[in-house]
């Protein structure tokens, strides 16, 4: 009896009772005939063109109707089993293959929640009668490897503008196929690019625009570019730009958009401050940099910057909200020990690389040995399998926890087999690897099998930490190092070359993908050195620039929001960022000159608080994150909640400092200093800049009485209205 036959009980039945001719249940060679469709590279691809098995439709968790399929054909053996088998086969109908009842749900002709998706003479709808009439099997004979996008990229002058697709398949057998009416095509903004059903990409508005293409496992994208002027801004990148200004300058190019000029010598060097050390600029290095502005002592500030407390406390503070380390219940040393490590290993600029090696395969008493304490901050082998994909790798794997990844090539197998990694391990004081405890694949209702994701399966014996450590760090583009590279780059840009930081995925494009390879490069060949790759990024024209609008665009016009997006996303000029709470509260005190109040926690600033699970007083006015887990693997706030904001109009933050008898504006009423001296030293702490003649010529018209309770009064206010401003809450 043919084997094939006992898998599929409903083609038995057929030639029992001589419905069925014995030789039309046998598969035919699809590169044979003209007439077979093969199931796994033709069908399978046409139910995800028709979004049949997508997460809206029958590829939802729960399928739809009693019918479910695997997302987007991720698992064809059971979605044949499914179309074909299961509900007593009724789906298909081999004697008439025109009444199967998966055509005629398509076709309209039943009740069908997706409504009507086929023809009735189109080729689709051939194609599927020709795969039942040929027995409604599954040869899998070949598997896709490889796509080949026609054009690879498309780049037109004016829009609109369209061009045809043409998409082909290479197979593991050495074959090749015109694959393009079964990928499914997808805009990722409808108004931007539309694609026709005849498989016609039309650009409508200017920019970088992209396109999904889906067939089988592989997942593409397409990039879609129009200038938005007509006249390109400048000339093509000269090769004396860094690597940085060379990709960015080529983008520019292509986009049209002209740079905005570098930026004042006063915002350069608080943006540097406030982004490198979380602090502002003494006013002495602001004036020194304003007389005599220069590449080399430029690089001289920004070592000294590199060499100094406040940036081993700032970056420590990063590298520990990345980590979510927290206090744990009646365990302080276990905190204590982590923040100490890792201080040590920014202070010495210690490898990124081999600062995640130590943390993934620490093992010992956690009140010692700070690296093990990474291990305590997640409750189970889940928890600590999603917080190393996000952290390290920049990738949701928890969205695979359910079913496969609506977005990506993660699996729920992938996923599992990650967290059965983390299973083995003790959790409590002492970290160690147990070789016992497994993680339960939902899929399969099964202990998961370790598996590296995406990647291979590994013993189910063992401690495989060393395994995760290396698929994280080795390699030409690991993504550990891409993973890094993005978030030091959006927390000096204000948004990721990929965002959002936390979702490194397929569908999700970079702005500039050949810089993020190429930075990338640069941090291995580095030795992962933090401070190596920053000092590239902030001597770049790129991060230099002003935030100030360039020259108008006039041709090729589109709207004021889309071209205001644009050059903030492709680098034409810098988004002015808020200050995060610690920065904030930390400069309130630097220009008051009256300290925080941080208990219960004893820290001196507001980046020495390292610990989310416990109170500080004057910082937690401001809105900082409390929560232990998302605070930085999710978008940061874009700006300071309401209360926060009202607190510094109206609470004691600034209030009560003003007034204090130490800060710095009692004591210079109390030197006798004159109104123009204040306002200008004021200004400058508070701004890092002086006051233009006519700001300081209006604050003197104001503060014009000769009373001294009314003139303390109205300095009062002048300090007040100042810490308030746009500019002081602002990084330029």
């Amino acid at each position: 009896m043919n084997a094939r036959l006992l898998k599929y009980p409903v083609l038995l039945l057929l030639l029992t009772v001589g419905l069925l001719p014995a030789q039309t249940a046998h598969a035919v060679d699809p590169r044979t005939s003209r007439h077979a469709a093969d199931f796994q590279t033709q069908v399978l691809p046409l139910l995800t063109r028709l979004g049949c098995n997508s997460g809206a439709c029958h590829g939802a968790a729960a399928g739809r109707g009693e019918f479910r399929l695997s997302l987007f054909a991720a698992d064809p053996d059971a979605d044949l089993h499914a179309i074909t088998v299961e509900r007593h086969s009724r789906r298909i109908n081999l004697a008439r293959p025109e009444r199967s009842l998966l055509l005629k749900k398509a076709l309209g002709q039943l009740n069908h929640g997706g409504g009507q998706i086929l023809e009735p003479t189109s080729s689709e709808t051939q194609l599927l009668l020709d795969w039942i009439r040929n027995g409604a099997t599954s040869s899998a004979t070949r598997t896709s490897c490889t796509l080949q996008i026609t054009p690879p990229d498309f780049h037109a002058a004016h829009v609109p503008a369209s061009t045809p697709l043409q998409i082909t398949a290479t197979f593991s057998d050495g074959s090749s196929l015109d694959v393009t009416q079964f990928c499914r095509i997808t805009s990722t903004d409808t108004s931007a690019v539309t694609v026709s059903d005849d498989n016609v990409a039309t650009i409508l508005r200017p920019g970088q625009h992209h396109i999904i293409i889906r067939y089988l496992d592989q997942t593409q994208m397409l990039r879609l570019q129009s200038p938005f002027s007509s006249v390109p801004p400048a000339s093509t990148p000269s090769s004396a730009l860094d690597l940085i200004d060379q990709h960015v300058q080529l983008t520019l190019h292509q986009l049209g958009l002209p740079a905005a000029a570098p930026a004042t010598s006063e915002v350069w060097i608080r943006r540097l401050y406030l982004q490198l050390s979380g602090t502002l600029p003494v006013p002495s290095m602001v004036l020194q940099l304003a007389a005599n502005d220069t590449p080399d002592l430029r690089r001289r500030m920004i070592d000294d910057l590199f060499n100094s407390p406040a940036f081993t406390d700032y970056w420590t503070l990063q590298l520990a909200q990345l980590l979510q380390l927290h206090s744990l219940p009646n365990e302080p040393e276990a905190f204590t020990a982590s923040a100490e490590w890792l201080r040590q290993a920014v202070a010495a600029d210690q490898p990124l690389d081999e600062i995640v090696r130590q943390i993934l395969l620490a093992n010992g008493d956690s009140h010692t040995n700070g690296a093990a304490g990474f291990s305590r901050m997640t409750a189970d082998a889940r928890s600590q399998a999603e917080l190393v994909g996000q952290a390290f790798a920049g990738i949701s794997l928890g969205c695979a926890n359910c079913h496969n990844h609506p977005l990506d090539r993660w699996t729920q197998d992938d996923f599992h087999g990650f967290a059965a990694i983390f299973a083995p391990i003790d959790r409590g004081r002492i970290v160690r690897f147990t070789g016992r405890g497994d993680v339960t694949n939902l899929r399969t209702s099964e202990p998961a099998a370790p598996r590296i994701p995406g990647l291979q399966y590994l013993d189910r014996k063992g401690d495989h930490r060393a395994a995760v450590a290396a698929w994280l760090t080795s390699g030409t583009s690991p993504p550990l190092a891409q993973n890094l590279v993005n978030r030091l780059w959006k927390h000096l840009f204000g948004q990721g070359l990929i965002e959002p930081v936390n979702d490194l995925s397929l569908t999700n494009p970079a702005t500039h993908p050949e810089l993020l390879q190429a930075l990338t490069s640069e941090l291995i060949r580095d030795h992962w050195s933090l401070r190596s790759i920053l000092r590239k990024m902030v001597l770049s024209e790129a991060w230099g620039r002003s935030s100030v609008k360039p020259g108008t665009i006039t041709s090729n016009p589109s709207p004021e929001a889309a071209l205001h997006t644009a050059e903030i996303r492709f680098l034409a000029r810098r988004c002015v960022l808020p200050m995060p709470p610690g920065i904030l509260a930390d400069a309130v005190a630097d220009v008051l000159g009256v300290p925080l109040e941080l208990s219960p926690q004893t820290a001196v600033r507001a980046v020495h608080v390292l610990d989310p699970a416990r109170p500080a007083a004057d910082l937690d006015v401001l809105g900082r994150c409390r929560r232990i887990n998302g605070c930085v693997l999710s978008n940061p706030q874009t700006e300071l909640p309401l209360a926060a904001q009202l607190h510094l109009l109206n609470g004691s933050l600034i209030n009560s400092r003003i007034t204090a008898p130490t800060s710095r504006l009692q004591q210079m009423l109390l030197a006798g200093q004159t109104d123009s001296e204040i306002i200008t030293c004021c200004t400058l702490h508070a701004l890092s800049r002086i006051p233009t003649p006519a700001e300081l010529l209006t604050w003197q018209q104001q503060l014009s009485s000769n009373n001294p309770a009314e003139r303390r009064q109205q300095l009062e206010d002048f300090f007040w209205s100042l810490l308030n401003s746009q500019e002081f809450r602002s990084i330029p």
